[in-house]
């Protein structure tokens, strides 16, 4: 049957208006009867379809390989130091951020824009259009049926074959939702920074620098529930057609209750997860890997020439997925890896029994300041041989209890805490020191764990004698802090200039999740800061550890951050124990026998 060009033309143009999200039930039901009354319009709508995805196969190509901006932290406090490498990124950056804020619009996206869908035609053509075209394609179009006077609808699940003969389709998805957060650090769009409790409309962008951010979705009305925890620097696309996009970074999720397959989307294909499944997703521009680690997974493609799927996933089971020239990728199977997930791991899996003998080697060994935190919860004891130096907490800090010890936990409040005493130490310049203590990071962040620190300033800062803190995955700031290094400050006089180079750093990245023994050493102007037993790096300085510093835990300035105008300035998350601050510089079987003697041992928990 010929189609009168009118027909051609209003057929196209309803495609297009449902295709939007902006149709009215009329206009939908005019589609309808068109294309039941007109069979061979099936292939208009496909060619219109096919034009209409290669122009999003596109845009998602473009986004894919938008690098992550490197910026400066997120909440600056008054005076604080200049970050000139950042400020050239950021220079250098333009186009990027005019591209990222044209294609997607900020985080608090407008609540009344609509979801793009594509409906189900007369159920005459509606099998060779899912074949020929949506299946082939990988759309993750809605579709709807017209039967008589009901309208009803089914859906695709993101290309993967719907549920067979499913008289009553599965409530709609929930917007995702973001229930926990541990130490993030968003890149800012427009001022705006997300929060606990805050959905995800459709077409919004998550773009986390560091940190762990905790998201749940599941079904309007039922029990379904999929809890996803992302690690930054990540970055997380809610489609216009509902569907994550997990653009880079690392995810893991669990899968309950759900009637069909929950679905993942990443540059290099769609993941789509049953009933009861655990997986974990480690996403780059050109490279994807998939891990099941219960239940089991279908792989599909994102091209739309690839009609079978990549792979067929077990638990125990995993896939990397590597973009190839010719635009076949590759695809490797290996064994699953849970340790390649830091949020997999709980913080209390790994725990120290500090046995007597460990007590009683510190005591030998004359520290000045011994900080166990066993006791107290507003005052940490001084069991060192200087008198007047307690710890005197603030903000708000996690007791982590143990079977045999505790120890103070940072970051999980939006409050931040600290301990500092309020005597100061040392009492005259010191060129031979220590300070050793036990941490277990929560994940890769820039954080100070123990500094010594002078008064604050107008501007809510201190002048730094000594620190140690850990590096993040990316560099904010300036590039003082190598990404995922360990580095030692050591400076006389103090100075709040972060950048100076009286300091030492390691090239190896420190672990997460785990305990780790730290010990910075000043013997004879040498600098050497050990891990767990072993130098780790080196350094020289020309002059003493400064007399008449307060010793500070948690951050590197001594004041508490109440929300997001607050000053708290590299705080630490994560856990710290067994403090210990020598007006002499402990020998190197001295290192290694203490760190024997903590004995870290296994315990079960769970995840965040």
């Amino acid at each position: 049957m010929s189609i009168p060009q009118e027909i051609v033309d209003e057929i196209e143009t309803l495609v297009l208006v449902v295709d939007a999200g902006e149709s009215t039930d009329d206009e939908r039901h005019r589609l309808a009867d068109l294309l039941a009354k007109y069979p061979d319009a099936s292939r208009v709508v496909a060619e219109l379809l096919d034009q209409q995805a290669a122009l999003a196969d596109a845009g998602r190509s473009v986004q894919r390989r938008t690098p992550m901006l490197q910026l400066p932290r997120l909440r600056p406090t008054a005076d604080a130091p200049s970050a000139t490498t950042v400020d050239a990124q950021k220079k250098n950056s333009t186009a990027t951020q005019n591209d990222l804020a044209s294609r997607y619009r900020p985080f608090k996206a407008d609540k009344g824009s609509k979801p793009r869908s594509l409906w189900r035609f007369a159920p005459a053509i509606a099998a060779s259009l899912l074949l020929t075209h949506l299946a082939a394609a990988g759309l993750g179009w809605f579709a709807m049926q017209r039967d008589g006077d009901r309208v009803g609808q089914v859906a695709t699940t993101g290309g993967i074959s719907p549920a067979e003969s499913r008289d009553d389709p599965p409530p709609a998805m929930t917007a995702p939702q973001l229930v926990a957060m541990t130490g993030c650090v968003w890149e800012p769009s427009e001022g705006l920074e997300p929060s606990v409790g805050q959905s995800l409309d459709r077409g919004q962008v998550l773009n986390l620098q560091e940190g762990i951010a905790v998201l749940e979705i599941g079904r309007e009305g039922g029990s379904s529930n999929a809890k996803l925890r992302i690690d930054g620097p990540a970055q997380l696309l809610v489609r216009d057609d509902g569907l994550l996009e997990f653009s880079f970074g690392t995810l893991t999720a669990d899968v309950r209750d759900f009637e069909d397959e929950f679905v993942i989307v990443t540059s290099e294909g769609r993941v789509a997860l049953t009933n009861n499944a655990s997986f974990g997703i480690v996403a780059a521009s050109e490279r994807s890997e998939v891990h099941i680690f219960a239940g089991k997974a279908t792989v599909l493609p994102s091209w739309a020439d690839h009609r079978g799927p990549i792979a067929q996933l077990h638990a125990g089971e995993a896939v990397a997925i590597l973009s190839g020239q010719s635009g076949e990728p590759s695809v490797t199977r290996f064994e699953a890896s849970p340790v390649s997930f830091v949020s997999s791991r709980s913080m209390a899996a790994d725990e120290l029994d500090f046995s007597g003998a460990y007590h009683s080697a510190i005591l030998r060994a004359k520290p000045a300041v011994y900080w166990r935190f066993e006791e107290g919860d507003t005052v940490v004891k001084n069991e060192g041989d200087r008198v007047g130096l307690d710890g005197f907490v603030g903000g708000t800090v996690t007791w982590h209890h143990s079977e045999n010890n505790r120890a103070i936990e940072f970051g999980l409040s939006e409050i931040s805490g600290l301990v500092v005493s309020r005597d100061v130490w040392p009492s005259e310049p010191l060129d031979n020191y220590s300070i050793e203590f036990w941490a277990k990071p929560s994940h890769f962040h820039l954080g100070t764990m123990v500094s010594l620190v002078g008064e604050l300033t107008l501007a809510a800062q201190s002048p730094v004698s000594m620190l140690v803190e850990i590096g993040g995955p990316t560099i904010r700031d300036s590039d003082y802090v190598a990404p995922n290094g360990i580095r030692f400050l050591h400076q006389d006089p103090m100075s709040l200039d972060p950048t100076t180079r009286t300091s030492c750093q390691s090239i190896s990245s420190y672990s997460v999740r785990k305990w780790q023994h730290f010990v910075a050493r000043c013997e004879a102007k040498q600098l050497e800061l050990f891990v767990d037993g072993k130098v780790v790096a080196s350094g020289h300085s020309s002059a003493p550890l400064p007399e008449g510093t307060r010793v500070l835990v948690g951050q590197l300035y001594p004041t508490i951050d109440r929300g997001p105008q607050g000053t708290a300035y590299r705080p630490y998350v994560g856990q710290i124990d067994e403090l210990s601050l020598y007006e002499r510089a402990l020998s190197v079987e001295e290192i290694r026998r203490h760190c024997e003697l903590a004995r870290p041992t296994v315990a079960g928990g769970d995840s965040i």
